[in-house]
Protein backbone atom coordinates (compact mmCIF):
# COMPACT_ATOMS: atom_id res chain seq x y z
CA UNK A 1 0.00 0.00 0.00
CA UNK A 2 1.23 3.52 -0.73
CA UNK A 3 1.12 6.38 1.75
CA UNK A 4 1.70 9.23 -0.68
CA UNK A 5 -1.74 9.16 -2.29
CA UNK A 6 -3.29 7.77 0.88
CA UNK A 7 -3.30 11.21 2.52
CA UNK A 8 -4.81 13.00 -0.48
CA UNK A 9 -7.18 10.19 -1.47
CA UNK A 10 -8.47 9.68 2.07
CA UNK A 11 -8.95 13.42 2.48
CA UNK A 12 -11.16 13.52 -0.62
CA UNK A 13 -13.00 10.29 0.26
CA UNK A 14 -13.59 10.90 3.97
CA UNK A 15 -13.08 14.66 4.00
CA UNK A 16 -15.86 14.78 6.60
CA UNK A 17 -14.34 12.18 8.93
CA UNK A 18 -10.79 13.26 8.12
CA UNK A 19 -11.61 16.76 9.35
CA UNK A 20 -11.53 15.31 12.87
CA UNK A 21 -9.19 12.36 12.37
CA UNK A 22 -6.47 14.37 10.63
CA UNK A 23 -6.86 17.14 13.17
CA UNK A 24 -5.36 14.77 15.75
CA UNK A 25 -2.57 13.75 13.40
CA UNK A 26 -1.71 17.41 12.84
CA UNK A 27 -2.32 17.09 9.11
CA UNK A 28 -5.25 19.48 8.96
CA UNK A 29 -4.61 23.18 9.47
CA UNK A 30 -7.23 25.87 10.05
CA UNK A 31 -9.87 23.21 9.37
CA UNK A 32 -8.61 23.05 5.79
CA UNK A 33 -6.99 20.21 3.88
CA UNK A 34 -3.51 18.73 3.71
CA UNK A 35 -2.01 20.21 0.52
Amino acid sequence: MKTQFSKRELLRRCSKIKLVSLDTDGVLTDGGIYL
